[in-house]
């Protein structure tokens, strides 16, 4: 089956914030750092956003 480009609707969404965004600006990998994070890093949390020990739910 092939993918049609349309987010399934057990995707999650990633937000970035502005001090993410701020901070990223400052370095000076950034441009290498926002394709990593569009082509590889985001697609993953997506698809898993529990994934690893540190992470959980928020609740309430």
């Amino acid at each position: 089956m092939q993918n049609s480009g349309v987010a399934s609707s057990s995707e999650f969404r990633v937000f970035e914030t502005a001090e993410f965004c701020k901070a990223l600006t400052r370095l000076d990998s950034a441009s290498f750092l926002r394709k990593k994070l569009a082509s590889y890093v985001y697609p993953q949390v997506r698809q898993n956003p529990y994934f690893g020990t540190n992470i959980r739910k928020l609740q309430g």
